[in-house]
This record gives C-alpha cells, sequence and structure tokens, in this order.
C-alpha cells in the first residue's frame, strides 16, 4: 500500500482523513443533529440580536471557546500541541501587567499619556500591580489550563481501543511515543503499576507540574481502561488549578521585578523570535507526521 505524505499528497490525505473522521461517532452524531443543531444556532443569534444581556453572554462564551481551543492546541495529540502559553498566554498575561502598570503611573501623575519611559516603582506598588493582574488573567488561565487537560484525551482515547496483551498492537502505539521502545515501555509500565493503586493522585501529580511526557500517562490510563471521568478530573484540576495558577504567579513576580532590565536587553526580542519560530516549525512539523501516520493506518 503506497504511504501517503502530506505534502505531496495533499488531496488523498484530506480525503482519507475526512472519511476516517466522518465514521467516528461523534461526527456521525453530529451529521445525525445537525438541522436541529443550525436550528438552535439560529434561533440563538436572533434572540441575541439587539439584546445586552444576551450579547455579553455571547461574549464570554466567545472569550472561553477562544481560550479554551488555545489550550487544547496546545497539547492536542502525542506530543503534536502547538505552544500556544509561549505564543498567546504569557504575551497576554505581559501585555496587561503592562496596562495596569501604565495606568497606575498615570493615576500617580507619574508619566503622561504617551510617554512610556520606565519608572521606579516600590515593591509595594510592584506587588500591588501583580495582584491586580493576577486576578484578572486567573479566569482565561484556567480555562486555557481546561483546554489542555481536553487536549490529553486521544492519547487515552486511543489506547482505550487497544488490549495490554496484544504485544503488536502495543508495541505500535509505543513507537508513536517516542523512538526508544524499550524505555517507553518502561515509563508505561511503571505509570500503570501507580494508576491501579493511586490513580487519582497520581494523574494529579504528573499533570500538577511541568511535564512533557503526560501523554504517556494518558496512554496508561486507557491501557489500564480507566473511566474517562476519572482520568479527566485529576487532570484538569492539575493542569488547570494547581500547576497554571502558579506558572502565573511566577510569571507576574519574574517580570514584575524583573522585566524591565529582561526585556530592555535586544537579545531578548531576537532570543522570543527564534523560539516562536522554532515552536511553530517544530509543531507543524509533528502535525505533519502525526496526520500521515492517521491516514496510513488501517
Amino acid at each position: 500500500m503506497k504511504q501517503l505524505s502530506l505534502i505531496t499528497d495533499f488531496n488523498e490525505c484530506y480525503d482519507v482523513l475526512q472519511n476516517k473522521i466522518s465514521n467516528q461517532p461523534f461526527a456521525k452524531l453530529i451529521a445525525n443533529n445537525q438541522i436541529f443543531l443550525k436550528f438552535t444556532l439560529l434561533l440563538w443569534l436572533g434572540i441575541s440580536m439587539g439584546c445586552y444581556p444576551f450579547e455579553i453572554i455571547n461574549r464570554h462564551i466567545v472569550f472561553m471557546l477562544y481560550w479554551m481551543m488555545l489550550g487544547v492546541l496546545s497539547s492536542i495529540g502525542l506530543g503534536t500541541g502547538l505552544q500556544t502559553g509561549v505564543l498567546f498566554v504569557f504575551p497576554e498575561i505581559i501585555s496587561r501587567f503592562n496596562e495596569n502598570k501604565n495606568n497606575y503611573l498615570l493615576d500617580q501623575g507619574k508619566i503622561v499619556r504617551f510617554n512610556t519611559n520606565a519608572t521606579n516603582l516600590s515593591n509595594d506598588e510592584i506587588y500591588s500591580l501583580i495582584y491586580q493582574t493576577y486576578f484578572e488573567c486567573i479566569w482565561f488561565v484556567i480555562v486555557w489550563g481546561v483546554g489542555t487537560a481536553l487536549g490529553e484525551l486521544p492519547p487515552y482515547l486511543l489506547a482505550l481501543t487497544v488490549d495490554m496483551k496484544d504485544k503488536k498492537a502495543t508495541g505500535k502505539l509505543f513507537d508513536m511515543l517516542g523512538d526508544n521502545r524499550e524505555r517507553v515501555k518502561g515509563y508505561i509500565d511503571n505509570t500503570v503499576y501507580y494508576l491501579k493503586r493511586y490513580s487519582f493522585f497520581t494523574i494529579l501529580g504528573l499533570s500538577a507540574w511541568p511535564n512533557a511526557f503526560f501523554d504517556m500517562c494518558g496512554v496508561a490510563s486507557g491501557l489500564v481502561r480507566l473511566p474517562m471521568l476519572d482520568f479527566l478530573i485529576p487532570t484538569i484540576l492539575g493542569k488547570a488549578f494547581i500547576k497554571n495558577t502558579i506558572q502565573l504567579g511566577v510569571i507576574l513576580y519574574s517580570y514584575g521585578f524583573y522585566g524591565d532590565s529582561i526585556m530592555s536587553r535586544n537579545e531578548m526580542s531576537y532570543l522570543y523570535m527564534t523560539w516562536m519560530i522554532l515552536v511553530i516549525s517544530f509543531t507543524l512539523y509533528f502535525i505533519k507526521g502525526a496526520v500521515e501516520n492517521v491516514v496510513n493506518s488501517d
């Protein structure tokens, strides 16, 4: 069977991917209820037009969906996520801090409008700005974290269909997670051991710290047939309510006290742009590989 390439066989890849997605239960459910869904959407939009409370609700819904989708993109797949934290979340946090800082300096008469030259602040003033920005950002950071947790479902769902006793199937699954099958197998076996005894705290602990190999936890959870909610709830708690809330504080503290000296260096702008290019390039490369694996799989 010919191995399709996303670059040279784009149309064929698109057709195969479309057929595979259309055969999934969720796609069939949407297709069977598309008339009802369209009617509900049009009805909601009709009610919302000119109604200020509904417009506010719609604005919040779009706001949450935007950040949640960025979170899903940040972790969806098997190591193929786009680093939306670096590209979207961190710049938004820093932007809001700078806006609050400039507004404070304007109110205090320390600068005039359109003049944002660096002005020294006391530690108490910086802490006040950190607290203010923290509570402004906490909502979209949590929503983004929930999205990153939802993005961990594909590896879990993929492993849920694999029998642990089937060496060939598990071997293919391990190969998707890394080049060294034995190392991946050892990591997953250790995770399975703890999942069978302390599933909630194992998943909570692995999701609550920056862990590039959390996909393996999802795979291990699927292999032991852990119920979806038993996997998803501690993942959401760990990623959205523990890790992200702590990271938000660390980012604001670091930028509040050391941001001016760091960002004033020209090398930082070049470093940030280089990092973004690398992130996007590697993301596109891994997405290409993931799509080709799906298209060429039986």
